[in-house]
């Protein structure tokens, strides 16, 4: 499919400079915005996915959907952690300040911004997605997302929203394939590797997830996967997967009790 770099309708020079490093890095092409509309280049172009720079985010249209970098629900989350909830997934790795976590799925980086708010300043999150597009949103937006600290906010929300511009940019965005990233690390490199296939295999038939099924790795994750991520992994290896997932046996991990209702559930490998 090929991919098609526009700029803001009427946008400032410098975002046609920063469209075209964006369209070379994907190897595609950048088409001068002008004054079309969004609909011309979706009828001009009409398999393109449309990559919109402009000033405070970069949007990738994917027909009638729009994927862009947001803390989401990694933010919901994280004010729940500061409330005293407990986060399973942060459970599951037994995250503690200074670890160095690899996430091997990166995706839209939610469980990666969870990671990388709990290790800290000392510690470091390092997310390898192998879809070149979520990779760019990602690597673009965890550097320029901008968030806002409002007076009059409770504690807890005032605390995580400003350290959340920190945890974003300790995230280490790398565009490649898992396996081949895990084969060229250092043994014990990492103090947990995380797989999250969910992206993979969206829960739900939201038509605002749909787009991102194109974009995700269609590839279950693999024996060799688990088996380099152990000699990477210090600590332990995690798997979130669907509750009833044949996954975990499949792979040789370990269960965690979860919640009754819970549609996820996480399962570990101590190295």
């Amino acid at each position: 499919m090929v991919q098609y770099i526009v700029t803001t309708v009427k946008s400032k020079p410098h975002l046609n400079g920063k469209a075209r490093e964006i369209a070379a890095s994907l190897n595609c092409l950048f088409a001068e915005r002008g004054e079309h509309t969004l609909e011309f280049f979706k009828d001009e172009f009409a398999s393109a996915i449309l990559i919109i720079v402009g000033d405070t985010r970069i949007v990738a249209r994917v027909g009638n959907s729009e994927l862009f970098f947001h803390p989401s629900m990694s933010l919901l989350r994280l004010m729940n952690h500061a409330k005293g909830q407990v986060d399973r997934m942060a459970e599951a790795m037994a995250l503690k300040p200074g670890m160095h976590v690899l996430d091997c799925t990166l995706g839209f980086a939610s469980d990666a911004l969870v990671a990388s708010y709990l290790t800290g300043p000392t510690g470091s999150v390092t997310g390898v997605e192998a879809s070149p597009l979520a990779a760019l949103l990602v690597r673009m937006g965890v550097n320029e997302y901008t968030v806002r600290v409002h007076d009059g906010l409770e504690r807890h929300k005032a605390q995580v929203l400003a350290a959340l511009p920190g945890a974003m940019q300790r995230i280490k965005v790398i565009n490649m394939h898992h396996l081949d990233f895990l084969l060229a690390a250092k043994s014990k490199s990492f103090d947990i590797v995380y797989f999250d296939p969910m992206f993979r295999k969206p829960r739900t038939e939201s038509a605002s997830m749909a787009p991102l099924r194109g974009l995700a790795l269609p590839d279950p994750i693999s024996v060799s996967s688990v088996q380099a991520a152990m000699r990477v992994a210090r600590r332990r290896v995690v798997l979130k997967e669907g509750r009833f997932s044949t996954e975990f046996a499949r792979l040789g991990f370990s269960l965690i009790p979860g919640g009754k209702y819970s549609e996820v559930a996480y399962g570990i490998i101590e190295v």
